[in-house]
C-alpha cells in the first residue's frame, strides 16, 4: 500500500481517532491491528471520483462492507463510507464512517 500514500498523511477513523504523520507510521499501526485478524475483506458496492472545481481538489468516495475475521473465530461486518483525498497521484487524507448492518 505504501506506493499509494504521500509521505505525510492525515487519517480520521470512524472511532474518533486522528493520525497525522508519516505513511510508514500509519501502516505500522494498521499492521498491528491486522496482526489480531485471521483475515479481512472489503466488498466495494460503489465508488465515485469527484473533482472540486473551486478548490481544485480530487477525491474518491467509497461505499462498501468491511468484514473482519478474528483469529479466535469471530466475524464482524460493518458498512463503510470512506473519503480519500488525492494530491499528485497520492493519498494525503482519508477518513472512514461505519455502521452495523440491519439484521
Amino acid at each position: 500500500m505504501r506506493p499509494y500514500f504521500a509521505d505525510t498523511v492525515l487519517y480520521e477513523s470512524s472511532g474518533g481517532h486522528r493520525y497525522h504523520g508519516s505513511s510508514e507510521g500509519l501502516l505500522k499501526i494498521a499492521g498491528s491491528d491486522f496482526d489480531k485478524l485471521d483475515s479481512m475483506r472489503f466488498d466495494i458496492f460503489t465508488w465515485q471520483s469527484v473533482h472540486v472545481n473551486d478548490k481544485n481538489e480530487d477525491w474518491v468516495y467509497i461505499w462498501g462492507a468491511e468484514r473482519q475475521y478474528g483469529k479466535d473465530g469471530t466475524a464482524d461486518t460493518s458498512l463503510i463510507h470512506e473519503q480519500w483525498k488525492i494530491e499528485n497521484h497520492k493519498v494525503t487524507y482519508f477518513n472512514q464512517f461505519n455502521a452495523k448492518p440491519a439484521h
